[in-house]
């Protein structure tokens, strides 16, 4: 039984046919926390002209927290209520994470909002 095993997987090897396919190392964009936060910070101060930069910066951290969400990976955080005010609470957040340490600037921007989300958003007595 066992040199049966191992011909069928020589076999399966040599047609090219494994069990789960190979496949590179996923990698993190090069979008960093302060290419995020200059468009945020160039939304929330500009009230005219930084209405498209606003809204690019509120909608990246929405998708971030709609993914932890999703993937269910939001226990111990209490998230503000998913409405219209939403996107500036956490965007907001986010400004102020980033202004308490920046030599978090160089971190990838999903994980600044992750960390954000971690940080600002944890239930109380948790």
């Amino acid at each position: 039984m066992k040199r049966l095993q191992h011909l069928l997987l020589a076999a399966c090897l040599g047609a090219g046919l494994t069990a789960a396919p190979l496949q590179a190392a996923n990698e993190v964009s090069g979008y960093t926390v302060k290419q995020l936060l200059e468009v945020c910070m160039e939304g929330a101060n500009d009230a005219r002209e930084g209405a498209t930069d606003e809204l690019a910066c509120d909608q990246y951290i929405r998708g971030v927290t709609d993914t932890v969400v999703i993937l269910r990976m939001d226990t111990g955080l209490c998230l503000p209520k998913a409405d219209g005010a939403r996107s500036g609470d956490l965007s907001r957040a986010f400004i102020k994470w980033v202004y308490d340490d920046f030599s978090r600037r160089d971190l990838p921007a999903a994980q600044g909002v992750l960390e954000t989300l971690i940080e600002k958003f944890a239930c109380s007595g948790e």
